[in-house]
């Protein structure tokens, strides 16, 4: 494209913007003529100077005045905000104590729950040794046993709801004992696939099939596991305060006009000056502001009221939790008195053996002197039965030699005596 008209020789001053077409004055006087109906769609070089000066002036106008606009947007929207932020800083601060309540009573629950596992665990072990050991046990101890093996073995939905502080709250609530509450969530808390959190029969091979050593070592990691004396302590000072929500109806009038003082904006007319605008805010002496409307009121009171009532129930249930594990721990204090019971026999039993065992010694010792003295008088005898042979033939040989003697010397004599002894036979 040339900056010349190529008809004329002249430089392009006007432009066309029907046709997008370029030209000089003389081919706009020629442009007019042939398309009469493009005479307002042209227009020349200077007027379109002078328009675009006009519209940049415009421009700066309209970005200023949009900018300004902008700015006093935001700082309405900050200082709206501050209040905001001041009210969800004074309800946290209200709700801080409540939440704090509700913490510790659901880890106390949570607490009181896994230490009824392990006891009800320990009291089925309890029977299921009992029953091995002997079959004469009482009825009324049967009644007593809090069964895991005997649920209703029905699969339920395992979902997250089941295990929620509320559903074991309610299930607390509409339990009558706890045998029913273990019942109730045999499926869930108290579900376990051995059905106890010991293997008996391994249990009773390292302690040498020995049920009463087995039982002890059980109780005495339970006390590990959870110190009774430590439970009861912190059962006993758990103390939660009470809370009582007076809510006093604000005067809005008053807030309306705390909030009219606090933020000013002034409507500026087009023919006044900008520095006329003015914004007043109070932030070099900060102030407390409260902006709330009825309904948030209404809202509000309602959701304090709902958390002072679950504080309420969340006591209560933990009241009946703590009643069921006093029985549990009553039923555990029962067998440790049987326990005893047993153990005092033993003891007796294995002081009556020890006493058979020194008797059998003792006689054992007797046995060995009568045979050592028997043994000394066989041997005594023997050695008097030696002598008086020995005399004996001592004594016949002495004869033997005085008749061979006598027969010897006087042979009269000899048969004189042997007729005599004969006679007196």
């Amino acid at each position: 494209m040339t900056n010349q008209c190529l008809n004329h020789q002249r430089s392009h001053e006007f432009i066309c913007y029907q046709c997008n077409s370029l030209m000089c004055s003389k081919c706009i006087t020629n442009h007019s003529k042939d398309h009469p109906d493009h005479s307002d769609q042209f227009e020349h070089i200077d007027d379109i100077k002078d328009s675009l000066s006009t519209l940049k002036l415009d421009d700066i106008i309209d970005t200023t005045t949009t900018t300004t606009t902008n700015t006093e947007k935001n700082e309405i929207k900050e200082h709206f905000e501050q209040l905001h932020q001041y009210l969800i800083r004074e309800e946290h601060k209200l709700q801080r104590d409540i939440i704090n309540d509700k913490h510790t009573i659901t880890n106390q629950i949570d607490n009181n729950i896994n230490h009824l596992k392990y006891a009800l665990n320990i009291i089925n072990i309890f029977y299921k040794l009992n029953s091995n050991i002997s079959n004469d046990t009482n009825n009324d101890d049967k009644n007593n046993s809090i069964s895991l093996s005997c649920y209703d073995q029905s699969i339920i939905a395992d979902t997250t709801t089941l295990y929620s502080i509320t559903t074991i709250m309610e299930s607390i609530r509409s339990s009558s004992s706890l045998q029913s509450f273990v019942n109730d969530n045999n499926q869930t808390l108290f579900y376990d696939k051995n059905n106890n959190y010991f293997n008996i029969d391994e249990l009773l091979e390292q302690h040498s099939n020995s049920s009463t050593s087995l039982l002890l070592d059980i109780i005495y990691k339970y006390n590990n596991e959870f110190n009774e004396s430590t439970t009861n302590t912190d059962n006993n000072n758990l103390t939660l305060s009470s809370y009582k929500l007076s809510i006093k109806q604000p005067d809005f009038n008053q807030l309306n006009s705390i909030i009219e003082q606090s933020i000013k904006l002034d409507k500026i007319g087009s023919n006044e000056s900008i520095d006329t605008k003015t914004t007043t805010s109070n932030n070099d002496n900060k102030q407390s502001y409260i902006f709330t409307t009825p309904n948030l009121l209404i809202k509000q009171q309602l959701e304090s009221t709902t958390v002072e009532t679950d504080i309420t129930k969340y006591l209560s249930e933990i009241d009946k939790l703590e009643g069921y594990l006093r029985a549990a721990r009553k039923m555990i204090k029962c067998h440790r008195e049987k326990e005893k019971e047993f153990e005092a026999k033993e003891e007796k039993i294995a002081v009556q053996e020890e006493y058979i065992v020194k008797l059998e010694m003792r006689l054992a010792e007797k046995d060995e002197r009568v045979d050592s003295l028997a043994k000394q008088i066989k041997e005594g005898k023997e050695a008097q039965e030696r002598e008086l042979n020995l005399i004996l033939t001592a004594f016949s040989n002495t004869g033997v030699e005085f008749e061979r003697r006598l027969k010897n010397s006087d042979k009269k004599l000899f048969l004189l005596k042997k007729q005599e002894t004969d006679q007196e036979n």
